[in-house]
């Protein structure tokens, strides 16, 4: 089931968690460029100081740096093992590189999924989120809240509001998304493997789609 998958949308969109859902059902490689610049980001690499510029002011990555770590890690797994991108490509230059890629490896994409979500449900969705700073595992005031306010409730670290969810920066971040990212969908729009699904939906109603436009239908 060796299945190659992009997973679009907004941030705030629940791509993450899909994309977990994903990987269980089919035992392919996760590669999310958030958790890899989070990580950068941490290790104080040169990489992740230049992308920290311009996340923490809610600005997408340039390109030319987004590629180049995408490609590492395509290169790192076989390609002909499945893999799922999430987040990744966020521009239409992003998705030219992929398809680029894609091609000199003889090999091509399984589902293409758009999630698409309201503003306001994205808005409070991120300006709500809180991680914890020794595990980075993540809470919502609302819908998963910590059994003791501002602690972990596995490490009983510290609950903080991370910079890119803070609501000025999240308005740019849904600007530059809008600018660069909605294109996508029109470059897309014409592949028969391309599909919009509907963000308001529970997780498990749109975990159920992917598998059903995947040919693969839950029971």
């Amino acid at each position: 089931m060796s299945k190659k998958i992009l997973l679009m949308g907004p941030p705030g969109a629940g791509k993450g968690t899909q994309a977990e859902m994903i990987v269980i059902k089919y035992g392919i490689k996760y590669i999310s460029t958030g958790s890899i610049f989070r990580q950068e980001i941490m290790s104080n690499t040169s990489i992740g100081i230049i992308s920290n510029q311009y996340i923490s002011n809610g600005n997408l990555v340039p390109d030319k740096i987004v590629n180049e770590i995408v490609q590492i890690s395509l290169d790192k797994c076989s390609l002909n093992k499945g893999f799922i991108l999430d987040g990744y490509p966020r521009t239409v230059n992003q998705a030219k590189f992929l398809e680029d890629h894609l091609n000199i490896n003889h090999t091509r994409l399984d589902g293409i999924f758009f999630i698409e979500i309201p503003f306001q449900v994205i808005f409070d969705r991120i300006t709500k989120r809180r991680s914890c700073i020794k595990c980075n595992c993540v809470y919502h005031l609302q819908t998963k809240p910590p059994k003791v306010e501002n602690f972990c409730d596995f490490c009983k670290g510290e609950l903080v509001q991370r910079d890119d969810d803070k609501e000025e920066t999240v308005k740019s971040r849904l600007l530059s998304y809008d600018n660069y990212t909605k294109p996508l969908k029109d470059y897309y729009s014409c592949k028969d493997t391309f599909h919009i699904l509907d963000g308001t939906k529970t997780r498990e109603e749109i975990f159920a789609q992917i598998c059903d436009f995947l040919g693969d239908k839950l029971q």
